[in-house]
């Protein structure tokens, strides 16, 4: 991975979470997946297969603030 790797984040909102990705996967880009979840594993899995797909690494992991 290099410096210029996607950095992948958990955030709570309200009762859902959301996986945001920096720099954002542009719209209709092939790589590009939904971003609320309604449960933490769900959206664990999913930052965990946009990490293997992009390239990018997992930032937050147990900070779910």
């Amino acid at each position: 991975m290099g410096a210029n790797a996607p950095q992948i984040t958990i955030k709570r909102d309200g009762a859902f979470y959301r996986v945001l990705v920096q720099p954002p996967i542009p719209e209709g880009h092939p790589q590009r997946r939904p971003q609320t979840f309604g449960s933490l594993k769900s959206a664990e899995h999913e930052a965990a297969l946009l990490a293997k797909l992009v390239g990018g690494t997992i930032l937050n992991a147990g900070g779910y603030a």
